[in-house]
C-alpha cells in the first residue's frame, strides 16, 4: 500500500459471505443500548476476495 495516495485509492470496499474462509469473527461486544447491533471486530487470514466480489 502506498501511505501518500488518497484516500479515494488508499481503500477497497468489498462484500462476502459470514461463512468465507479466511474470515475469523471476533466475540460479540455488548452495546449499551443498542442491542440489536451485532458488533464484533474482524480479522481476515489469509482471505481470497473474487473480483466479481469488489464493489
Amino acid at each position: 500500500p502506498d501511505p501518500k495516495a488518497p484516500a479515494s485509492k488508499a481503500f477497497t470496499a468489498f462484500a462476502i459471505e459470514a461463512d468465507n474462509q479466511g474470515l475469523i469473527r471476533g466475540r460479540k461486544e455488548w452495546n449499551m443500548g443498542q442491542r440489536a447491533s451485532d458488533t464484533r471486530g474482524i480479522t481476515f487470514e489469509d482471505m481470497r476476495v473474487p473480483a466479481a466480489n469488489v464493489l
